[in-house]
């Protein structure tokens, strides 16, 4: 259980001017008696059922009045000055949405590698073929408004779709290079498990015909490899980073 770590890096950002709006959709590890702990540090605590993640979101969504949304899971932090960076991006541009880069965590919140985003095309996320880290993703509430919000179908990658909404929506997608966030990756979490691949396989098909009125074919694959062979050769500066990162950490 890290909501407690999740919970202090937000309250503790250097930018003070944020809303903070927590959904428990019905915890039974104890994270209920520690959001209550800090009740006063919250704008909305949200107790109640759901129908999956994204509809979560949603209904945490529909308090906020802010300019500027992003969420985080129960156990991933944030970096202290992230919200104020990505504010200060936000101001300097004209971005609908802004994305960084952030580091991997373990059980124990020791670094053991960096997810470095890709710049993001509709086309490369139609076809799966980007990398984004989603603790480090700021948008603006008028693209989240205008997309219709999360889609509470989907139930395993729902932080894809909405940046397949995104794209397809507005070209203001900007990529920064600070890291902005940790990304806890271990044993029990859902991306370490891949308890939900099968399911996953589903909802991106499900994306894939939403905007293509067509099933996952062999062009999807074919397309999906082209765009990975370009993540590389269009810059194996990324790719030596994250090899030699690897090699120093081990």
């Amino acid at each position: 259980m890290y909501i407690r770590e999740t919970i202090e890096s937000v309250i503790n950002q250097s930018y003070k001017n944020y809303e903070y709006i927590i959904v428990d959709a019905g915890s039974t590890d104890g994270s209920r008696d520690i959001i209550l702990e800090y009740k006063d540090k919250f704008s909305k605590i949200i107790f109640e059922n759901d129908n999956g993640p994204a509809d979560g979101l949603n209904k945490g969504y529909e308090y906020a009045t802010g300019d500027i949304y992003c969420y985080l899971n129960s156990d991933d932090v944030l970096i202290t000055d992230a919200f104020e960076i990505a504010a200060n991006y936000f101001k300097s541009t004209n971005a609908d949405v802004i994305y960084g880069n952030g580091y991997i965590v373990d059980e124990t919140g020791k670094v053991t590698g960096k997810i470095i985003s890709d710049k993001i095309s509709f086309n490369k996320l139609l076809h799966s073929a980007v990398t984004f880290n989603q603790p480090s993703i700021f948008h603006k509430s008028e693209i989240f408004r205008k997309v219709g919000g999360y889609n509470s179908i989907n139930t395993s990658c729902w932080d894809l779709e909405i940046l397949l909404d995104f794209s397809y929506n507005s070209k203001k997608l900007i990529k920064i290079n600070d890291y902005l966030s940790n990304f806890r990756l271990y044993k029990d979490s859902i991306t370490g498990s891949n308890r939900l691949s099968d399911i996953k396989k589903k909802n991106i098909n499900m994306m894939y015909k939403k905007y293509t009125n067509n099933d996952i074919g062999l062009s999807y694959y074919i397309y999906k490899a082209y765009y990975k062979y370009l993540k590389i050769a269009t810059n194996p500066k990324k790719y030596f980073e994250k090899f030699k990162f690897l090699i120093t950490k081990h």
